[in-house]
């Protein structure tokens, strides 16, 4: 079925198949996945396991989301069951919602408070 792969490396979205997991994991390139709702009927999927590779990949916001998806996204929908469908959002919507971050730096924010 259709599917979007974003790639915030080459800052693209193309239109792709797949046709289950073992499709996922080929497109985003990777043995984990993960998802963020972009919507009532879509999602993103991404790598689980991205955040453990240094350098990090390029990122890319979506829509009001606060957190940046980092690596690649493949965008699908959902059926009535659950299941991954046709993505509700067209391209030209989903290009529209989303900014290219490139690659960005994550520092950690550790605050250290003294027992008194």
């Amino acid at each position: 079925m259709k599917a979007f792969l974003i790639d915030p490396d080459a800052e693209t979205i193309t239109v792709v198949e797949q046709n289950g997991l073992e499709d996922i994991y080929k497109l985003l390139d990777c043995r984990r996945i993960t998802t963020a709702a972009i919507g009532a009927d879509d999602v993103i999927y991404l790598d689980d396991e991205i955040l453990d590779a240094d350098p990090l990949p390029a990122s890319f916001m979506f829509g009001s989301n606060p957190a940046p998806m980092v690596g690649k996204g493949l965008c699908v929908g959902s059926d009535d069951e659950g299941n991954d469908d046709v993505p509700a959002h067209g391209i030209i919507q989903l290009t529209a919602r989303i900014k290219w971050l490139g690659i960005q730096r994550i520092e950690p924010d550790i605050d250290f408070i003294p027992f008194t």
